[in-house]
């Protein structure tokens, strides 16, 4: 990158940290409203009960993997633990209405930066 995609490029990462100094809790907290339904989805379909009885059987094994890595993987038991609390604390719906500011920050617009 050079020119004005370059400067737009820095500008943003400027933005992007300033944001996380200033607002870094609550834009997580917004980033786990954003994300809510992947860990809830992989906890809905994560065979309990039929584990508990037929840890033995590879369908029933085969099934658990989403789970498994939703409480091993350190960034997603995280995640997972905050949407369950927010959920708790009744903070998720709140939350939901300040997607917004995610997804904009999402769409970077350097490309569209004449030279």
């Amino acid at each position: 990158m050079k020119g004005k995609q370059r400067q737009w490029f820095l500008d943003y990462l400027d933005k992007i940290t300033d944001i996380f100094h200033k607002d870094g809790e609550h834009f997580y907290d917004l980033w786990c409203a954003y994300r809510y339904q992947t860990p809830l989805s992989w906890l809905k379909n994560f065979p309990k009960d039929e584990l508990a009885e037929r840890y033995m059987e590879p369908e029933i094994v085969q099934r658990t993997p989403p789970a498994r890595h939703m409480m091993t993987c350190q960034s997603h038991a995280h995640l997972t633990a905050n949407i369950l609390l927010l959920i708790e604390q009744f903070k998720l719906q709140e939350l939901r209405k300040e997607i917004s500011r995610i997804e904009e920050l999402q769409v970077a617009h350097y490309a569209e930066q004449a030279e």
